[in-house]
Formats: C-alpha cells, structure tokens, sequence
C-alpha cells in the first residue's frame, strides 16, 4: 500500500500531491494529527481546548524531549491540552509517562468561567485520538487523593490545579518526598504579580507567594515569563545541578 501510495504521490502535481499526502497523514497516522494539532502554528483551533497553557505548550515538549523523564506527574490537567503534549514528547523519546491527575469538576481554579462539562470525554478522545494510551494515564481525583495511593519516583512534576497559596503548597508538599534527584518541578500561572492588568488576573493567585517563600528558603528557579509565566524549580536547596544532569 505504502508503494502504491508513493507512486501515485510522486505523478501528481506538487500542490496536488501535499493535499493527498497531508489528507492520507490525516486519516491513517494519528502521531502526525498529534504534532499537527499540538505542535504546529495554528494547531490548536482544530480542537476548542479551553486552555490558558498557549505557546507554554512548546516548553513542555522541549523541557520532556531533554530532561527524558521516566514518571511525570502533572496536578491539573482540565482539557489535557498540557497532557497530550507531554504525552507526545515521552512518545518521541520512546520513554516516559504521564499521570493526569484533575478531578475534573467545577471548582474555584479549573475553567473559571466555563463548565466541566464534556471536559474528561474531551480529554479521552484526544488520547484515542493520537494514540497516546501508553504514555498518559488519566488519574481522575484531586490531589490529596492521589497522593494517598501514588508510589513512583517522579521525575518531573507541572503544578497546575489549585492556583491559591494554600492549594500550590499542599500539591507540592504532598508529591516532594517522591522527587528523584534530577528532577524538576513545573509551577504554572507564576508570573501574575508582575501582570495585575491582565485580564484573567484575580485576587488569590498564589502561585508567585509560595515561589517566593521557596526562594527564600534556598531553592534555586528560573521563570519564563509571558502573560501568566511558567517557572521552572529544582527542588534541592541551592540546586541547579539539573543543568548537569547529562
């Protein structure tokens, strides 16, 4: 079939011949459909994702693709916009899984003003969608309750469910103890003190609070701030031996 396929490709006119192939990619590679939809300008319109992630998606793939973690614990998920990416990058590296742990319901965080619903069908259909099964487990409770029965190393952890003070330090006080070595811990919505203006910014955003309590305790971050920032933690006092780690 493949032959076939590239003997017809290679008569057809140049133009006429991408819409095919682009067309057969569509129909029959869902790893194509993936890199399309996650990763390609304008990829993301072919689904409503709902998501505040937006070009923060590509530092998630690249921070995957180079750190190659073996257990990636993400603490919201919503839409899986986040997820997939992820997800994608631990297929490419041929290693790695993500656990999506979101309770998926109308809470005080999650789609602030949308309803949830639909929101984990949406989710499961894009995992279907790109066959990503084997790299993104769907952990349906809220933090506390996974923590209780979680057992694996984590390598890399995105903190992004409860945005209050009390909600981001008790995501990561209940998951540290299970952070290997080299390991990074992902906070996003980080940078909202330094953009009151924004739209979306509201009252209780406590993620820049605590980032700033573990700075003072000696924990070494960097954050790349865009409209609401993403800031990147090695979670060994006086750190950054992350950057060595290969």
């Amino acid at each position: 079939m493949k032959r076939v396929v590239k003997k017809l490709l290679e008569f057809l006119p140049r133009e006429s011949a991408i819409r095919l192939g682009t067309h057969l990619l569509t129909k029959y590679d869902p790893q194509f459909v993936a890199v399309r939809d996650l990763l390609l300008e304008g990829g993301h319109g072919n689904h409503q994702w709902n998501s505040g992630l937006g070009v923060q998606a590509y530092l998630l793939y690249g921070l995957v693709r180079t750190h190659k973690p073996t257990h990636i614990l993400e603490i919201g998920s919503a839409t899986g916009l986040s997820s997939c990416t992820m997800a994608l990058a631990c297929r490419h590296n041929k290693i790695g899984k993500v656990f999506a742990v979101d309770p998926h319901d109308v809470n005080d965080w999650n789609n602030i003003s949308k309803s949830c619903d639909g929101q984990l069908d949406f989710f499961k259909s894009r995992i279907a969608e790109y066959a990503l099964s084997d790299y993104c487990t769907i952990i349906q409770s809220t933090s506390e309750q996974a923590a209780k029965k979680w057992s694996l190393p984590i390598d890399l952890m995105f903190i992004d469910g409860d945005h209050s003070y009390e909600g981001v330090r008790k995501d990561f006080e209940l998951f540290k103890k299970w952070l290997t070595p080299p390991s990074l811990v992902l906070f996003h919505n980080s940078g909202w003190e330094f953009n009151r203006d924004h739209q979306s910014y509201r009252q209780g955003m406590g993620v820049p609070k605590y980032l700033s309590e573990l700075k003072a305790a000696g924990f070494q971050s960097v954050t790349v701030l865009d409209e609401v920032g993403l800031t990147i933690l090695d979670p060994k006092k006086g750190g950054l031996d992350f950057l060595n780690r290969h």
